[in-house]
């Protein structure tokens, strides 16, 4: 079995996602506050590209 965490990258519309997996064996549940630096790195990477906590994501039109 496998486990993951992973979170967005937002700006507006959904720019990325991050993702971290391992096997359970290797990436336990308190394992993920060790991985919270990872999460407040992409946070912050969301907010260099001018998402604000509370924004509504604008969905893409697709191109023609």
């Amino acid at each position: 079995m496998a486990a993951r965490v992973s979170h967005p990258v937002i700006s507006g519309e959904l720019v990325a996602a991050i993702g971290i997996g391992a096997p359970t064996q290797r990436l336990m549940p308190a394992d993920v506050n060790r991985l919270a630096p990872v999460i407040e790195a992409v946070e912050d990477a969301a907010r260099g590209l001018g998402y604000r906590p509370g924004s509504r994501l604008v969905p893409r039109r697709p191109e023609n």
